[in-house]
């Protein structure tokens, strides 16, 4: 009897330990703060469809009308991006932008962003459309084709054009940063983006959700982020995080 009482709060322990209500997010401060991601033979495996998706808590957007707050950028030097995903600031409003190349066309997407506020963003590219959605609904939709080109630059998450509004660094907290080799559809974001990985879905090429305390890629390809100036991970409320996948 007091080994089943025993094992009874054994296993009651770790299921409290598995229902943590803490989370790990990457923080930013709006100044100095980014992660770097080394080039890789994953992030080249994007050629005609992408999906760049992630959480943000915003603590502030840069006030002048055209400023950039970025989030997810491959090649910071101006007119070379090989992908992006950023705010744009126009009429004092933070708009969604999103380019699978600068070639193939940008998407701005409005939308009344509340800093303080958790929320999904979400951005696909197909080969002939791109599609933007936040918290699962699609919010704006538009022609986009050709291939994507990709070079050996480093992809950057929450810093941009370094020669551009003060560097284009984001202030906020990110969490559960994905990017897929496939345009994943309505249904499965809706389906996943209160989800945490395995790491092991189809098309999924880098996967960062920094609950071990590090930068590790989740998705076993390697791209491990490096932490540069004020960027750190830190623990947060549950209400960042997302339940594991069954």
């Amino acid at each position: 009897m007091g080994l089943l009482i025993a094992l009874s709060c054994f296993a009651l322990a770790q299921g409290l330990a598995e229902e943590s209500p803490t989370n790990r997010v990457l923080l930013l401060d709006g100044k100095t703060g980014y992660m770097a991601v080394p080039d890789s033979a994953s992030l080249h495996s994007l050629s005609n469809a992408m999906t760049l998706e992630l959480r943000f808590r915003a603590a502030s957007f840069y006030e002048s009308d055209r400023a950039v707050n970025s989030l997810l950028r491959k090649n910071v030097k101006a007119g070379a991006e090989n992908f992006f995903l950023r705010f744009r600031i126009i009429n004092r409003k933070p708009m969604v932008e999103i380019t699978p190349g600068t070639e193939i066309g940008i998407v701005r997407a409005p939308f009344d962003f509340k800093p303080g506020t958790w929320y999904h963003l979400a951005a696909t590219f197909d080969g002939t459309n791109i599609q933007v959605f936040v918290d699962g609904v699609a919010i704006k939709s538009d022609e986009g084709a050709g291939s994507m080109r990709i070079d050996d630059s480093e992809l950057v998450i929450g810093r941009g054009d370094p020669e551009y509004s003060s560097g284009e660094y984001f202030d906020g907290a990110v969490d559960e940063i994905r990017i897929w080799a496939v345009a994943r559809s309505p249904g499965e974001i809706q389906a996943g983006m209160n989800t945490r990985m395995t790491g092991k879905e189809r098309g999924l090429i880098a996967y960062w959700n920094f609950d071990d305390g590090t930068a590790t890629d989740q998705s076993g390809h390697g791209n491990r982020g490096v932490l540069k100036e004020a960027a750190q991970i830190v623990d947060s409320a549950r209400l960042a995080s997302v339940s594991s996948e069954k």
